[in-house]
């Protein structure tokens, strides 16, 4: 994949991270790219598209440790997710 084309990618997960159904989950998603996304490989920002299809109160429910996500969804993104502080929103 080309520069341009992962720059296209980026802008969009970027939109997607940040414009979500839930305010909440569009806060931390958000801030999680914003800091993140610009060191992503292509097979990263495509597990975190894989992510942000899915909906918003389950992702909230991974993110606050309410449940736990789908084995399909274990990734490197997921785990830095995971892992993201959101006290420090």
């Amino acid at each position: 994949m080309d520069y341009l084309k992962k720059a296209f990618l980026a802008k969009k997960l970027l939109y997607q991270s940040k414009n979500r159904g839930c305010k909440e989950t569009g806060l931390i998603l958000g801030k999680f790219a914003e800091q993140f996304l610009a060191n992503m490989d292509i097979d990263s920002l495509t597990d975190f598209a894989l992510i942000l299809n899915q909906n918003d109160i389950d992702i909230y429910d991974w993110i606050t440790n309410k449940t736990i996500p789908p084995v399909h969804l274990n990734s490197k993104v997921m785990l830095q997710i995971l892992n993201f502080d959101i006290n420090r929103l």
